[in-house]
């Protein structure tokens, strides 16, 4: 979790960059390109775009088993997280299917 987090902040931090050698008539191009290549890497890397990542580490940040309570309808009651026990997800699929 913390790669992803340091990840999203630098690709945060070359967008800004981008932006501002853009602006800035004197830039050097080959440091907007590069800066530029630097970011779509991390894009293919990552798969995602800055704004969808920034995004995504967030929801992984606040949705932490740390912070999170666990379940009463998990049966075992020991992951934390709220999913739906065995039982329950047959019961919805066979009544999908009819």
């Amino acid at each position: 979790m913390k790669k992803l987090e340091q990840i999203s902040v630098r690709m945060d931090e070359l967008e800004q960059e981008i932006l501002a050698l853009r602006a800035d008539r004197n830039a050097d191009p080959e440091e907007l390109l590069t800066v530029e290549r630097e970011l779509a890497d991390y894009m293919v890397h990552t798969l995602e775009e800055t704004s969808s990542l920034r995004n995504r580490v967030a929801v992984v940040a606040s949705a932490s088993p740390s912070t999170s309570r666990p379940s009463a309808i998990c049966p075992a009651a020991i992951c934390g997280w709220s999913c739906p026990s065995p039982r329950s997800t047959a019961i919805a699929v066979s009544a999908s299917w009819t």
